[in-house]
C-alpha cells in the first residue's frame, strides 16, 4: 500500500499547482497562518492547527478535495 501524502502538503502543492503562491508560519502562541495570493486575490487564514489552516485556505481559493480511496 503507498503511502498518502500528507494533508498539508497535498493542499501546498494543489494551490502552487493552480499559480497561487502560499506559505505558511506558526506564531509563539500555537496559532498556524497560511498565506496565499494570485493576481489580485489574497487569502490570509489562522487556525489552531495547521491541517485546519490549510482546509480553510482551500476552501476560501474555491477548492474542493475529495478523498481518493
Amino acid at each position: 500500500m503507498a503511502d498518502r501524502p500528507c494533508p498539508v502538503d497535498r493542499a501546498h502543492k494543489l494551490l502552487a499547482t493552480l499559480g497561487w503562491s502560499v506559505g505558511d508560519c506558526s506564531t509563539y502562541r500555537g496559532t498556524w497562518m497560511v498565506y496565499a495570493h494570485r493576481d489580485d486575490q489574497r487569502i490570509v487564514v489562522r487556525a489552531n492547527a495547521q491541517a485546519e489552516a490549510w482546509d480553510e485556505a482551500l476552501r476560501q481559493a474555491g477548492i474542493v478535495q475529495r478523498e481518493v480511496n
